[in-house]
């Protein structure tokens, strides 16, 4: 079984393990999207690509907050694992 305080920990990395790993081909086209965002200085920009930029702008504070999230629950971890929270 899997411990109450790890349970959180699986679910947030199976997440992201299934952002990250293509194993679909809608996976690979939504790389090579963020691929011609990011790559936007040496090509052509479209409306797509200027509307996930501005997605992506947008995203950066809650992505902090994950970061944060993230750093507490492994402190959090540590302390269970050393039984000294």
């Amino acid at each position: 079984l899997v411990a109450a305080p790890i349970f959180p920990l699986v679910l947030f990395l199976a997440a992201c393990l299934a952002t990250v790993i293509p194993w679909k081909e809608e996976r690979r086209s939504q790389w090579l999207i963020l691929s011609y965002t990011m790559g936007a200085p040496m090509y052509h920009v479209t409306f797509r690509d200027g509307f996930i930029g501005d997605i992506l702008t947008s995203s950066v504070r809650p992505l902090q907050d994950l970061a944060f999230t993230v750093f507490y629950v492994f402190s959090g971890l540590k302390g269970w694992w050393q039984q000294s929270y």
